[in-house]
Parts: structure tokens; sequence; C-alpha cells
């Protein structure tokens, strides 16, 4: 991959605050939210299931997509909406009379 800012690993975006938010669960007991140095250093170095109830997490929909790379355009995360638009857009066209029905199995 390349070596720009936007195709970085997801867990180098906690070092920047702007696209941090914060994660509250108080359900089980009073706020434990860690600085946000120390939940990017357990990021990178842990991983796996938090200490904490309260988390930092990333505002995935307003980072920016500046090419049209699988990782920019959040592929794996739209592949569903992609093929029920698919799915969709062929029922229209069979229902239309532009195509003749599913194709054949070879």
């Amino acid at each position: 991959m390349s070596r720009t800012r936007v195709h970085r690993p997801f867990r180098t975006w906690f070092d920047d605050p702007q696209w941090c938010v914060e994660l509250h669960d108080h359900r089980t007991g009073p706020c434990d939210l860690p600085p946000l140095a120390e939940w990017r250093e357990w990021i990178n170095r842990v991983g796996g299931t938090p200490p904490w109830r309260c988390v930092w997490e990333l505002r995935l929909g307003s980072m920016p997509r500046l090419c049209g790379c699988r990782l920019c355009t959040l592929h794996d995360l739209n592949r569903e909406d992609r093929r029920r638009g698919r799915h969709q857009a062929r029922a229209w066209l069979r229902a239309e009379g532009w195509v003749d029905g599913p194709p054949h199995p070879r």
C-alpha cells in the first residue's frame, strides 16, 4: 500500500484526535474512560477486549476518502448494500421485460 496519510492502518487513526470520539457505557459503574494517549498505547500493543467500560471510537463516516481503493471507499463495510442494489436492479429489469430471467448455470 501507499505510505500516504489516507492509507494508514485504522489503529494509527487514533493518533489524530479529530477522528476520535468518546463511547461511554455507564451501565455497570462510573466512567472509566482512559486518556487518549493511554488508549492509543493499548491499541497499538495489546488489542483484544479493552479493560475499560468507556472507550474511544473512530468516526468512520467522516474520515476522508480521497481515492477509489477498497480501503478508502469502505468496500467491505458496504458489500451488502451493493449486493442488494444489484439484485433490486435485476428484478426491476426482469419485471420491465428488459431481461429474460436469470442466466442458466454452466
